[in-house]
């Protein structure tokens, strides 16, 4: 409860809309190209030419422009922080503050790194599975491991990580299928893990360098072993597929 009350103060809500990393997402889209590359590369695996799109969370739009420069078409995009809106807009994405403001369905939904700054993530995840067509995908991409759960994810408004167990039995109790699972960056686990052991949270310290230095060498090095069979094993992140089935 202790936790929740901490997080509850920092967090975008419906109450809440303005986001307080603004800072922290230009700083990542600066300066972790290749790990943002990756991220729309593994979401877009099991998308299809020709599909509708959906981003849920879409901070700046770093993500949908790479998306849209991969796939010459702009995903649709959801934004509750009004800044960011008009941001999206600027940047020629068609932007809504919630779910509910869109009529249509969708054949494909991702989102990077957003279920965890949700109180009640089941809820979320129950409307997703509303927005989506009859067989359509939803692709997420999410922080791994409770036991990684540190000072930092609460500094920065994340109420859990997630287990392999608890995000396939969520989604599973929300009438999705399963199709893939695995983790991604293996490296970062170990990265992670030191943040459990920071006594002292420096959110606006400069962390360009080690950004940088991240995305240009850690980075590759991660992904190769994660190619090498790591990513059924361990990782920073989670990357998982599910169906909608009815």
């Amino acid at each position: 409860m202790k936790k929740n009350s901490s997080i509850n103060s920092i967090v975008q809500n419906r109450d809440n809309v303005n986001y307080s990393g603004i800072e922290e997402l230009w700083l990542n889209e600066k300066c972790l190209p290749k790990y943002n590359h990756s991220i729309v590369q593994k979401l877009s695996e099991k998308f299809s030419k020709g599909k509708t799109v959906l981003e849920f969370g879409a901070g700046l739009g770093t993500l949908a422009v790479i998306w849209r420069d991969a796939h010459c078409f702009s995903p649709v995009c959801i934004e509750i922080d009004p800044k960011l809106q008009e941001l999206l807009k600027k940047r020629g994405f068609e932007s809504y503050p919630e779910l509910e403001k869109i009529k249509e369905r969708f054949d494909f939904i991702y989102s990077s790194n957003v279920l965890e700054h949700i109180e009640n993530d089941s809820k979320a995840l129950r409307a997703l599975n509303e927005k989506l067509n009859v067989g359509g995908m939803l692709a997420l991409y999410l922080p791994a491991f409770p036991s990684l759960y540190s000072k930092f994810d609460m500094a920065i408004g994340h109420y859990r990580r997630y287990s392999k167990k608890d995000i396939i039995q969520k989604l599973i109790k929300e009438n999705f299928v399963i199709e893939k699972f695995e983790y991604v960056d293996c490296l970062g686990f170990f990265a992670w893990l030191t943040t459990k052991h920071t006594k002292n949270i420096e959110k606006h310290k400069d962390q360009s360098r080690e950004l940088m230095l991240y995305d240009q060498y850690i980075f590759p090095l991660s992904r190769f072993l994660d190619k090498l069979g790591l990513k059924f094993i361990f990782g920073k992140n989670i990357i998982v597929f599910a169906r909608r089935i009815e």
